[in-house]
């Protein structure tokens, strides 16, 4: 479904209603997420550590990686016996995870036991190694059990599967030197807005005290990732490239401390649309439908968004254009006027100091609706402060009942999406993105259910509603990106909303200046 395709029918949909009503499960261990929390309670068995004696000095360092959005991150976990050893317990979002690391020390010694990755030296001496897949659906704490082996003096994490350095100093000579850890964390900036989750090539220079030169060239996953400098080396260049933006930083040996933060990206200003056309393709025919044209002031504030339709003999008619009015460069008012040139639609917003929308109100057909909008930290496992939820409330002059919007925020995507009435009925959405740009989200146009917020482009959505609504629903989708991580092209096909079959596909093409 097009983004902005919601900004223009907004009202419609506060009235679709949802099926598959689903009654909630208990979990029966573990802490009990609240009712509709997205929230999820794993705890790891550890397998393979001695019996006797008992060890309570055991503690975890446990890695898990988001299928969603690839980021990685790292947790250190108690360990406890009770006839057998576990961890204490992880939340999640509900999801799909993958167990890519598991490394257990004594205190605050270097690691004595480690669970072998897949494809290692060491991985045939489990049944099951890592990587391991958990998908966390149901709201019950999940066991997830982990073979371990012992890691002796002379073993080393690469034979494990664990990047240099990963089992501590295991060095018994101190004149040698020793790899150092360090992490990256890329953070580009294009137009006003940071992507910091995001997977970059980073390329790592390193020069010994004759200057020889040795080079290594890396895939980062997104979000905040550990790179290993060799030992040896007297000065590092570590560069990221993404986007058509470069950046890098040089350190001395005497600069690095171990598991230091590093920060690098570069910067660009954000391209502009200028038209986004869709085209409906259906029994091996396509057809343009409709055609969005946008135009700007010399300042790059966008002055007038048209929204075109095709009548059968294709020639063009306008459906509406809407003119838009800043304050403090944010979108504060949007005019909006039909094919006759008549004012039809009449929004007005307001914001706070960090931009953002906490007032709406809009004149639609001789009705008003006005709404209110809250910001409120979530608790997140990682500490990461990315995890936050939007809420609203709207009052309509037309009907009785209001209108709820939810929103689960995870830095700059929508996570999951509910909209509500306060007579029961509901739509509910799950999202997953890929990590290139949304152009929409670049001209900051807001509307009431703030559907242009995500920075990166939708993959995947599930929708629950309370009563069935929809004919056709989206069902897969197909980015063609330029080199800017821009989308060019996008293909997505459609299915009857209680079949499976492809019934026709929406491609539509995007233009800039």
């Amino acid at each position: 479904m097009k983004q902005i395709s919601f900004r223009l029918v907004g009202f419609i949909l506060m009235l679709v209603l949802f099926a598959c009503k689903k009654d909630p499960v208990d979990p029966p261990t573990g802490p009990k997420p609240g009712e509709g929390s997205l929230e999820r309670v794993i705890r790891l068995t550890l397998k393979n550590l001695p019996a006797q004696p008992v060890n309570a000095n055991y503690n975890t360092l446990v890695t898990i990686k988001d299928s969603r959005n690839g980021a990685v991150r790292s947790k250190k976990l108690a360990v406890q016996h009770d006839q057998q050893y576990f961890t204490d317990t992880v939340i999640l979002q509900k999801g799909i995870y993958s167990l890519t690391g598991v490394l257990v020390r004594e205190g605050n010694s270097n690691v004595k036991f480690a669970a072998p990755i897949e494809g290692s030296a060491r991985a045939n001496g489990v049944a099951k190694p890592l990587n391991i897949t958990m998908a966390l659906d149901a709201k019950e704490e999940k066991r997830i059990e982990v073979e371990l082996l012992p890691v002796s003096d002379t073993d080393t994490p690469e034979s494990f599967g664990y990047p240099a350095g990963s089992f501590g100093d295991r060095t018994t000579d101190p004149e040698l030197p020793t790899d150092t850890r360090i992490f990256v964390k890329p953070m580009i900036k294009v137009g006003d807005i940071v992507y910091d989750s995001v997977p970059v090539q980073l390329v790592l220079k390193s020069w010994d005290e004759q200057n020889n030169m040795s080079y290594k060239a890396l895939s980062l996953l997104a979000g905040m990732q550990p790179v290993v400098l060799p030992a040896g080396a007297v000065k590092y260049q570590l560069s990221v490239s993404k986007w058509n933006t470069y950046d890098e930083m040089t350190l001395t040996k005497g600069d690095i401390q171990e598991n230091s933060v590093y920060i690098l990206g570069g910067n660009k200003g954000a391209k502009l649309l200028k038209n986004v056309t869709d085209v409906r393709i259906e029994n091996g025919r396509s057809k343009a439908f409709q055609r969005f044209e946008y135009r700007y002031q010399p300042n790059g504030d966008l002055k007038e968004l048209t929204w075109l339709g095709k009548k059968e003999d294709g020639s063009n008619y306008v459906i509406r254009k809407d003119l838009f009015q800043y304050t403090n460069s944010r979108i504060t008012g949007i005019q909006g006027y039909n094919e006759s040139g008549a004012l039809s639609m009449n929004s007005s917003f307001s914001y706070d100091n960090e931009g953002r929308v906490t007032g709406f109100e809009q004149a639609f057909q001789g009705q008003k609706t006005t709404g209110a909008y809250t910001y409120l930290p979530v608790q997140d496992d990682e500490g990461t402060g990315k995890l936050y939820s939007i809420g609203a409330e709207f009052s309509h002059t037309d009907r009785y009942y209001k209108t709820y919007l939810s929103k689960l925020m995870y830095g700059g995507i929508v996570l999951k999406e509910t909209v509500s009435t306060s007579h029961g009925n509901f739509e509910e959405g799950l999202y997953d993105y890929d990590f290139n740009i949304n152009p929409y989200a670049h001209l900051a146009i807001p509307d009431m259910f703030l559907s242009q917020i995500s920075k990166h482009n939708l993959t995947r959505q599930s929708k629950t509603w309370s009563t069935p609504n929809a004919i056709f629903v989206p069902m897969d989708w197909r980015y063609t990106y330029d080199a800017d991580g821009y989308p060019t092209q996008l293909f997505v096909k459609y299915r009857e909303y209680d079949g499976q079959q492809e019934v026709y596909t929406i491609r539509t093409i995007f233009e800039y200046y």
